[in-house]
């Protein structure tokens, strides 16, 4: 059941972030100046702005944002009254330096993505920033890849230096309620005195649901973009999920009318320039994180091979990476069974391979 006197629920709205993958990561410092403003009126409690790959990709990935890095930090920390402002941060695309450049212009916080089997790579990120005054939370980008038993026991690395919050990430969109539940469950066993957020994507239309089942899971933070506003399928859009916490009684800091009306004011910002697309249903479906989009594609328009087909398969065995040799393997083996395509799917949302 959910608690109607649950009303210290926080916020983390990660619309110019996640949302920059689709428009191309073309904010610029005005929109964030604008959109953080926006947010900081209506209490957010954290509000992430910048590359969608984080610190250094425009830099280190071939994706180039309208703006620097630092134009976005003194954007963001120009408008900023009474939230907290933040950046993302994957090791490997950012280095150390681009941690020390965030806390020289007042970073509040920073969120530290990394892999569940690559988490030793994030320990000097974590030192570092904690040692700089930064709140850091970790994102285990597709924490679904692994049992919660094991979600878990890798949590324990990144508390004991220090962490005291920690994301579930569905990044694919692919997590069901009743294994959200059994990750929230397992995790609160473990750790009772650490905090878990989730970050949600809305590949089978299950982003708000999901939101949902956290909350009455005990889960305090949650991710949430504007209309959805997101990475493929996007993310849980906050005024669905007001709407829905509004319907079980359920309070919170930031005022239901205000925000739609901002939701309406920006709606130009947040237009996607293509709707829908089936590849993000069966990336959903698989689980599948659309980062290696670029190379199911590739291997799609090389073979003639339907890549929802390709998508499936390589997912039966690997939810964690996309290896050429496998996809090649794979594609070898639909052109047997005759699993040609008629037309790719429109894909200009599908940009960076963060996880490459």
């Amino acid at each position: 059941m959910i608690d109607s006197n649950n009303n210290n629920i926080k916020f983390l709205d990660c619309t110019l972030r996640d949302g920059s993958y689709a428009n191309n990561f073309a904010y610029t410092s005005k929109d964030t100046s604008m959109i953080v403003s926006g947010l900081d009126k209506l209490d957010f409690n954290y509000i992430e702005v910048g590359h969608g790959i984080g610190l250094g990709a425009s830099l280190n990935t071939g994706f180039k944002a309208a703006e620097s890095d630092l134009n976005y930090m003194i954007a963001a920390a120009s408008a900023i009254n009474k939230s907290k402002w933040g950046m993302f941060c994957i090791p490997g695309v950012a280095s150390l330096d681009d941690v020390r450049l965030a806390a020289d212009n007042n970073i509040d916080f920073l969120r530290i993505g990394t892999d569940i089997e690559n988490v030793s790579s994030a320990i000097e990120f974590i030192e570092l920033s904690k040692n700089l005054g930064i709140e850091v939370f970790v994102n285990f980008m597709k924490s679904y890849v692994v049992s919660p038993d094991t979600f878990s026991k890798v949590c324990s690395i990144v508390i004991d230096c220090g962490i005291e919050t920690i994301y579930l990430v569905d990044s694919s969109g692919s997590m069901l309620p009743d294994e959200i539940k059994k990750y929230i469950n397992v995790f609160y066993e473990n750790h009772p005195k650490v905090e878990l957020g989730f970050h949600g994507h809305d590949n089978l239309g299950l982003s708000t649901y999901n939101s949902l089942v956290c909350v009455q899971e005990g889960v305090k933070l949650i991710d949430t973009t504007i209309q959805g506003f997101g990475r493929g399928a996007g993310n849980t859009p906050i005024e669905e999920f007001l709407s829905v916490l509004g319907r079980y009684g359920i309070e919170t800091n930031i005022n239901y009318i205000d925000l739609l009306n901002f939701s309406e004011k920006i709606s130009d910002k947040v237009a996607r320039e293509v709707a829908w697309s089936t590849l993000d249903v069966v990336s959903g479906f698989a689980g599948f994180h659309s980062s290696y989009m670029p190379k199911i594609l590739e291997i799609s328009r090389s073979f003639n091979i339907d890549p929802k087909s390709i998508i499936i398969e390589l997912c039966k065995v690997n939810q964690t990476d996309a290896p050429k040799d496998l996809l090649n393997s794979i594609a070898r083996e639909l052109v047997k069974k005759g699993r040609f395509m008629n037309e790719i799917p429109a894909n200009n949302k599908y940009f960076g391979q963060e996880q490459g």
